[in-house]
């Protein structure tokens, strides 16, 4: 057993040994400099966004880091929304199997370039439609999913996205760096060379401030260390469309407001962002673009977290001055103040409704990125 102990370390040194050395053919062209000068962080500087983000080429910076830019400008994400349409999902529960409406004729659109929260209160539906949107739930709902406004072929689909869940599986053993290369192995393969596959996963690490940890073991990072990782392993092959299952559950404040930073930042490189999240502090939920708000299967509000006060208005429900806002719109949800669900719902068109939305056109910040195997053929945007 010893000698099977010794050749498997040796087999996992040798491995380190490769992914930390610098090929010389990079060093001769200064590749491994420019990688050197990427920045090791990302979102630990306040983040401050207007009501209404501006265009993407004057938001606000995050140090320059980057998760999609690479020294070969190949190509760019391509912008990818979602729409749904008229989606019901419904289960059987108990003894005599009775029909439970999960989700019902709703409507929806998550863009481009956006970060989406879907929120609601618990039993709402939101984390059921967040696995109908990703494919994870593939049968029993009725209701048109669009991709570019047309038709979605989930096989096609599924190989451009990634989901991270809330509870992330990380080999305990392995190190930040080996999880990585593994992760691109198994998303990449041999399309691309070993030396390009480092240049990728070291600018992922410098972007997402994990570099200087890169030798320690997964089993010692941070609960917030261990959100990045999980974020970090999906975006090896750069998916245009990420879902994330409640990705502020179990983080404190500080750590909560970096991770939104975060997924901030990937929907400003053009990728769709979309998250469940449970109960956001006043300071997060202004981070999002879009919150869509799901109350017994219905949408009840769509829109930016600065309109929410009006939109209540419009419909006679005054918010208390001393209230956060989407707290007193969940507790409308939970019926505290009454049966007001319905108005709300008819106001937004069951999801229909643009009309909260962000005032300003949105124009994605493509950033060039690494030429990929993974090309991105979904349809246009037309």
């Amino acid at each position: 057993s010893n000698g099977g102990g010794g050749g498997g370390g040796s087999v996992m040194l040798e491995m380190h040994e490769q992914l930390e050395e610098e090929p010389a053919s990079q060093k001769q062209q200064g590749v491994g400099k420019l990688v050197q000068k990427r920045p090791q962080t990302l979102g630990l500087e306040p983040l401050k966004m207007p009501v209404y983000p501006p265009g993407y080429e004057h938001s606000p910076s995050l140090g320059g880091a980057s998760t999609a830019s690479s020294l070969a400008a190949a190509r760019l994400i391509k912008p990818v929304t979602i729409g749904f349409k008229n989606l019901s999902y419904s289960v059987r529960t108990g003894i005599f199997r009775k029909g439970r409406d999960i989700l019902r004729n709703i409507n929806g659109e998550f863009r481009a370039g956006e970060l989406t929260a879907i929120m609601g209160p618990s039993g709402a539906g939101k984390s059921t439609l967040l696995d109908i949107l990703a494919g994870y739930t593939d049968s029993e709902y009725t209701g048109e999913i669009l991709i570019n406004k047309q038709q979605r072929e989930l096989k096609r689909f599924r190989r451009q996205s990634a989901y991270i869940m809330q509870d992330h599986d990380l080999q305990p053993h392995l190190t930040v760096l080996e999880a990585m290369h593994f992760s691109a192995n198994l998303k990449i393969g041999a399309e691309l060379s070993p030396a390009s596959k480092k240049i990728r996963m070291n600018e992922i690490l410098c972007a997402i401030g994990l570099q200087e940890h890169k030798k320690t073991r997964t089993s010692k990072l941070s609960g917030g260390q261990k959100k990045r990782l999980a974020i970090a392993l999906e975006i090896v092959n750069n998916p245009p469309v990420m879902f994330f299952d409640e990705p502020t559950s179990g983080l404190d404040n500080s750590t909560s407001k970096k991770c939104v930073e975060l997924l901030k930042q990937l929907a400003r490189e053009g990728r769709t962002i979309i998250c469940t999240i449970h109960q956001p502090s006043a300071l997060l939920l202004n981070m999002f673009d879009h919150l869509f708000t799901v109350a017994e299967g219905q949408c009840i509000f769509t829109g930016t977290a600065a309109n929410i006060v009006p939109f209540l208005r419009e419909v006679d429900i005054i918010c208390p001055e001393h209230y956060s806002p989407s707290d007193f719109l969940l507790e409308i949800a939970t019926h505290d103040y009454g049966p007001q669900s319905e108005h709300l719902v008819a106001k937004t068109e069951n999801g229909r409704s643009t009309s909260y939305r962000n005032r300003e056109a949105f124009t994605p910040f493509l950033l060039p990125i690494m030429e990929s195997p993974i090309s991105p053929d979904l349809p246009s945007p037309p």
